[in-house]
């Protein structure tokens, strides 16, 4: 019988619910042995059974979520009950039959290869990172970006079209937004930006950092963990470490696990990544209630923005963690850190954490920068898939591009090719999503700012909380299930503009180097 209301249509939800919490349940274990096998409490002789494990669990949930029981009530929904759906249930609704269209796409033997994959990849690009080793990680990587070329063929990409199939591996990273657009989009804005950015390098010698003196692991990750909390982590639900490279992983409801990593000569480099990783885990802390157990497989499955996400986590790290409020506050943390007595210099602590420079490494470069190395991985990953670049020549081609975009090239692998652990898990076509991160974050602030001109001075004062209340009432509660356009439409009235992360950085930097408008 056809749905006649609200409440037909929410018991065929609640009956979808029902039968995706337990897939979900099931799925949450993955992020878990990851994460745990990140911190490094996994043996090593446990590593290949506990990949098969992972693989194994990933197979199953695959299978279950694309089973014909799934599938009736979401066609019963989308066919007959969207309409009688609030905007939340509706947006969730239909989240999920993007997603089951993705999963169902590719045949569940494929999804363990790939889980194997990327499992041993993961782990031989940790050895490979601390040993400079290359080619060591090389055929792991190859095996990966074969299959993820099956993938984007099974998904409608063109076998001979780099730009095609990167495509079709990038759209379920960013629902709702054209493809080849964001491609375009990561170039335009790295040669709009490169005049800017040299005018700032050309104006004189790069500053240099008052953070001089080395301090301990401990000590930073202790740092680390005040930072998370006075930006506003319930630390009831979190659990942190560190790792090869700086993380967060939704595990399962009031279960959130992140890391960072930490470099003993530069404080600054550990505490903007906990600052990235906390926007992360505080929007998985913002999930609205009706989504708890609702994304089986998460970012395996459940397609939703990454670009609100990366946007999260890169406002708190660039709009908070490196404003000069936020160091105002911050530096009280120092009393009584003997190691920390100079660096009681907020204005030079500011500074610092924005120096424009050549950075080699993506997740310690300055915001100009970082744009930059999105356009440069785009490159190589589209070369990578249409078979234009080998993996075995993957490293001279970053070299190569890191001179063209830099000006300068990585003094050696761990530096360059092998810095990021993306390629390892499989996730090409991910890193647009930061430079979409970046300009929605800036897009959003700006709006935040219209209302909320004196934020500079809470920051000093580390009171978050206007921001915080902000983000819950416009962003957290639908940005698990929008899209970038959809939520920047709601919220700002305009969909996504890269002239607000213009007009931000040039205010910004111009104030910082003293450059004329």
């Amino acid at each position: 019988m056809p749905m006649q209301n609200r409440a037909d249509a929410m018991c065929v939800y609640e009956m979808l619910m029902k039968k995706l919490t337990p897939i979900t349940q099931l799925g949450s274990v993955v992020p878990l042995l990851s994460m745990d096998a990140s911190m490094g409490h996994c043996p090593k002789n446990g590593m290949a059974s506990r990949q098969q494990v992972s693989a194994t669990i990933k197979r199953i949930v695959h299978e279950q979520f694309t089973a014909e029981s799934v599938s009736e009530l979401l066609r019963q929904l989308v066919s007959e009950g969207l309409d009688f759906l609030d905007f939340a249930h509706r947006s969730h609704v239909c989240r999920l039959h993007e997603s089951f269209r993705y999963a169902s796409a590719f045949p569940s033997e494929l999804i363990e290869r790939l889980g194997m994959a990327t499992g041993a990849a993961r782990q031989a690009w940790v050895a490979a990172k601390q040993n400079d080793d290359f080619g060591s990680f090389a055929p792991h990587l190859e095996s990966v970006i074969d299959i993820l070329r099956e993938q984007a063929v099974l998904l409608g990409g063109a076998a001979s079209d780099g730009y095609s199939l990167y495509a079709a591996l990038m759209a379920r990273y960013e629902p709702g937004m054209d493809s080849y657009m964001i491609y375009d989009l990561c170039q335009t804005v790295a040669k709009r930006l490169a005049p800017f950015r040299q005018e700032i390098l050309d104006s004189g010698p790069i500053p240099k950092s008052v953070v001089g003196k080395p301090v301990n692991t401990a000590t930073q990750a202790s740092l680390a963990r005040m930072l998370m909390s006075s930006l506003g982590l319930d630390d009831r639900g979190i659990a942190f470490g560190v790792s090869a490279h700086p993380e967060m992983l939704a595990v399962a409801p009031g279960d959130v696990r992140l890391t960072s990593r930490f470099d003993e000569a530069d404080l600054l480099k550990g505490l903007t990544a906990a600052g990235h990783e906390t926007g992360h885990a505080l929007f998985e802390q913002g999930l609205p209630e009706h989504l708890a157990w609702g994304r089986p497989g998460n970012e395996e499955h459940y397609i939703q923005s990454l670009g609100i996400h990366e946007g999260m986590a890169r406002l708190w790290e660039n709009m908070v963690c490196r404003s000069a409020g936020f160091w105002q506050f911050f530096t009280m943390y120092f009393s009584g850190l003997p190691e920390l007595a100079e660096l009681r210099n907020a204005d030079g602590l500011y500074r610092s954490a924005n120096i424009v420079r050549p950075e080699m490494v993506r997740v310690e470069a300055d915001e100009l920068t970082y744009q930059l190395h999105i356009a440069l991985r785009t490159e190589l990953e589209v070369k990578l898939l249409a078979g234009d670049l080998s993996v075995e020549d993957l490293p001279a081609a970053w070299n190569e591009l890191s001179v063209k975009y830099f000006g300068v090239a990585p003094e050696n692998d761990a530096q360059g090719v092998l810095q990021d652990i993306h390629w390892s898990m499989g996730a090409v076509g991910y890193f647009p999503t930061y430079l979409i991160g970046n300009l929605t974050a800036a897009q959003l602030w700006r709006k935040f700012t219209e209302a909320n001109r004196d934020v500079n001075d809470d920051f000093a004062r580390g009171d978050f909380r206007k921001l915080q209340a902000w983000l819950k009432l416009h962003v957290y509660g639908c940005g698990h299930t929008a899209t970038v356009n959809g939520l920047l439409s709601h919220v700002t009235g305009e969909e996504l503009n890269p002239d607000h992360w213009f007009a931000y950085a040039q205010e910004k930097y111009r104030g910082l180097y003293g450059l004329s408008s």
